[in-house]
């Protein structure tokens, strides 16, 4: 049966999230005020590392619509950091540059051929976490060009040199939706339990971690959900579905709602369920 949920709601989540707050803020009067503040921060700054911050930031705030302005910041701000030879800012600018490449104008190609130069640089001065979000960035735009199978392999090596929980919980998401797109569900499975697990670690240990991230963790059960379900292991994905629908009691996230509710009643509906299942489908339409 297949699912209401979006195979790819995981899969950059959190590039997504950054693109849409960018832009959603850049076309507000406050991200207006915010851009207008940074020009006139940029006329007064002193000394050039502020400089290339500034023109980067600009560019982060620039919407997509005006990309040819984007790319001037971050080009302007690659200039002036390969000329007084700062690593981090030359990454930096590099990549804000791919970004711009891959969101906005949908060029792959170029976006990679940009992130591959900031990966050279992170790795020639040996900043881990730079070198890991180049390598991710990379992958990224794999998956966007539809070369899965590349893209398994940056994250793969992302993954061997960054060990923060919030980036494994993501990268082993994304992991777990190229496997299962390309039909690999014991791999799928393997990559959002993996996931699920760090979560549940960051939770029990890192004060950092945030545990009103429902969505992340909602779409991670729900995902194990589905996977049980392709696998026709009906009952593992009830248990998945109802973990996720128990625990967005407290988070109120409507989407989890709906998504689990539709799921159960379906399963149920597999199962020959059929009290159970309209049980759960009127819930999930509001009826009474």
């Amino acid at each position: 049966m297949k699912s209401c949920i979006p195979r790819t709601i995981l899969l950059l989540l959190s590039m997504l999230t950054w693109l849409s707050s960018r832009q959603a803020y850049a076309q507000t009067p406050n991200g207006n005020k915010r851009i207008d503040s940074l020009n006139k921060a940029l006329l007064t700054a002193r000394g050039d590392t502020t400089r290339v911050k500034i023109l980067i930031a600009l560019s982060k705030m620039t919407s997509c619509s005006d990309s040819t302005q984007k790319m001037i910041y971050a080009r302007e701000a690659l200039k002036i950091a390969t000329d007084i030879n700062w690593d981090r800012g030359i990454v930096n600018a590099d990549n804000e540059i791919g970004g711009t490449y891959s969101f906005c104008l949908k060029n792959y190609p170029k976006a990679i051929e940009n992130y591959q130069i900031a990966l050279k640089r992170a790795t020639q001065y040996e900043d881990k976490i730079l070198q890991a979000t180049c390598l991710s960035e990379i992958a990224n735009a794999y998956v966007n060009s539809g070369q899965n199978i590349i893209a398994l392999d940056y994250y793969k090596r992302s993954l061997e040199i960054e060990n923060r929980s919030e980036y494994q919980i993501s990268t082993l998401g994304n992991m777990g939706v190229i496997y299962e797109d390309l039909g690999d569900y014991t791999h799928a499975l393997e990559n959002y339990q993996n996931s699920l697990k760090v979560f549940d670690r960051c939770l029990a240990s890192d004060k950092n971690c945030d545990k009103n991230d429902s969505l992340t963790l909602g779409m991670l059960k729900i995902k194990i959900g589905e996977i049980f379900m392709v696998m026709s292991q009906y009952d593992k994905a009830l248990e998945s579905f109802e973990d996720a629908l128990g625990m967005n009691k407290s988070l109120q996230n409507e989407s989890i709602e709906e998504i689990a509710l539709g799921n159960l009643g379906g399963v149920n509906v597999i199962k020959n369920d059929y009290g159970k299942a309209l049980l759960y489908y009127k819930k999930r339409f509001g009826i009474r």
